[in-house]
């Protein structure tokens, strides 16, 4: 069925060079080839076929779709549920239903906006990569079809307008990933590497568009952002700089009293005018250099997460959008992060991440995991948890600024834990799915964040 006309510059991609080329990609999914080139065609500044032509050609194409006269003179239509007394009434609600497909496809198209920076075909294939993560967005119909239907449009199961919305708002999401985010979604490099030629680096940026655009990933992301607005939990690194004669930097700073005379770097000026050189020095106008060693220290960051059978599913997209939210901090280096599961306690061991490549580890890690625990004990975990930070602090130099992250979905069993047993770490509380107003309420006291029904638009 042709939908659209191309412009007179514009030479439409045939079925076969569509098939070819999503088949070199290795991308999943089934397509129809006549989509993407209305896309294309479009893209190209081209023009829908008007409604009434459609119509013709719907009507047309519907007449193998009418099986009758029965017996009671009735027809059937297929694809149709019901029965109709003429054949013209059969006709009607055939090309109806072929009529509402195709308008639905134009609707969804125009909807899109084209910016012109890429070539039409690419655009069709990124449009579409980004369609297959919506319900009914890959084609059916078989690799035997010769142009596979698209289940979205039919039948009314999606508003166009809003599907072509989320289709912008994935590539959007897409596009607006930095280096932190791609090293963590696709730890093993398979898509985010764009420094081949032209045929790879589209390759990988539609893998990347399909990867992203998946539901569970897409809350992961969209969660991760969220906790980067929050300034409470932003993680800093701490830098101090203490004098030290065997130090390895030196650093020039203003003289403090006349007793550091003798560590001005450039005695010239007393030799030309001693009254001057004294008064800069009095007042602490004179530089002298000094050995220093300068130390970093980084934030220690401690999750602790529900891991209840009800924590699978949405809430566990969510948790997985806090751990790596807080991941990145390990990966632009200013924290070490900790993570251990509970239930009535911590149930596991309590894994570590220092570098990025752990980082990576156990944020992947993390990501598969699949829930299954019983009851929650959050003051017990939470007891634990805390004890575990106080011997890090104690042993490991390197590190300062404690924050503690609770994750839960249980409502009752934080009641008895008190600000003074959590010695001084700050906790941030996330309650999915429920209140927990103890635990949100210690977050909050504490300086921390704390959010009940913590949840992110899907």
């Amino acid at each position: 069925m042709k939908r659209t006309i191309p412009p007179d510059w514009y030479i439409s991609p045939t079925n076969r060079e569509i098939n070819e080329t999503w088949k070199s990609m290795g991308l999943k999914g089934t397509i129809s080839p006549s989509f993407i080139r209305d896309i294309a065609n479009i893209a190209a500044g081209g023009s829908f076929v008007p409604m009434s032509e459609i119509r013709e050609m719907a009507e047309e194409n519907s007449k193998t779709d009418i099986t009758g006269p029965d017996s009671d003179g009735d027809y059937t239509v297929k694809g149709v549920s019901g029965y109709h007394k003429s054949y013209q009434e059969a006709l009607d609600k055939a090309a109806e239903k072929k009529v509402k497909y195709h308008q639905n496809i134009q609707d969804f198209i125009g909807s899109l906006k084209f910016d012109g920076s890429k070539s039409p075909l690419n655009t069709a294939l990124e449009t579409v990569a980004a369609l297959m993560q919506q319900e009914g967005g890959s084609a059916s119909g078989g690799s035997d079809s010769n142009d596979p239907s698209l289940p979205i449009f039919q039948d009314g199961k999606v508003n166009p307008e809003a599907a072509a919305k989320q289709v912008e708002d994935d590539i959007a999401s897409f596009e607006k990933m930095d280096q932190t985010e791609k090293d963590l979604v696709d730890p093993d490099n398979n898509w985010h590497q764009q420094d081949g030629d032209a045929d790879e680096n589209l390759q990988n940026r539609l893998k990347g568009i399909q990867a992203t655009s998946d539901r569970s990933l897409k809350t992961i992301l969209e969660v991760s952002r969220t906790l980067d607005k929050l300034t409470k939990m932003k993680v800093r690194k701490s830098k101090t700089v203490e004098p030290d004669p065997a130090g390895q930097d030196i650093r020039t700073r203003p003289i403090k009293d006349m007793s550091e005379i003798s560590k001005v770097s450039s005695l010239a000026m007393y030799k030309k005018n001693k009254a001057y050189f004294l008064y800069q020095a009095a007042t602490g106008q004179l530089p002298v250099r000094e050995r220093i060693n300068k130390q970093e220290k980084k934030q220690c960051l401690f999750i602790l997460c529900d891991c209840s059978g009800s924590m699978n599913g949405y809430r566990h997209d969510l948790a997985a959008g806090i751990v790596m939210n807080r991941i990145k901090a390990v990966i632009d280096g200013t924290a070490e992060v900790s993570l251990a599961l509970f239930d009535q306690g911590i149930v596991s061991d309590i894994r570590t991440a220092r570098t990025p490549a752990e980082g990576k580890e156990l944020n992947s890690w993390f990501q598969s995991r699949n829930f299954s625990g019983g009851s929650t004990d959050i003051a017990k975990s939470i007891g634990q948890a805390i004890e575990h930070i106080s011997k890090e602090m104690a042993t490991s130099p390197g590190l300062w600024k404690p924050e503690l992250v609770v994750l839960t979905d249980e409502d009752e069993s934080s009641s008895n834990v008190t600000l003074q047993m959590l010695k001084g770490v700050k906790l941030h509380a996330f309650s999915m799915g429920c209140d927990n107003p103890s635990l949100i309420k210690l977050a909050l006291r504490s300086g921390g964040v704390g959010i009940n029904n913590f949840s992110v638009k899907k």
